[in-house]
């Protein structure tokens, strides 16, 4: 399954920033974009497996639609 301009684009991001705090060896921040990294791949998970959606829906175990 080939990933989308925008989820690329957004990794790519994600990366800069991380590498670009480990140069100025700021922890904190580096933590924080790790933590962003680590979101968004759970999140992408959770939308392949059909939990959620982009459109805000999330499927119950009787597989009832939930707006969140």
């Amino acid at each position: 399954m080939l990933e989308s301009d925008a989820a690329i684009f957004l990794k790519r991001a994600i990366v800069a920033r991380m590498l670009q705090k480990i140069k100025y060896q700021d922890s904190e921040v580096l933590k924080d974009c790790l933590g962003d990294f680590f979101i968004y791949e759970q999140r992408e998970k959770l939308r392949r497996l059909g939990v959620i959606t982009n459109w805000g829906i999330n499927k119950t175990a009787d597989g009832k639609n939930n707006k969140l």
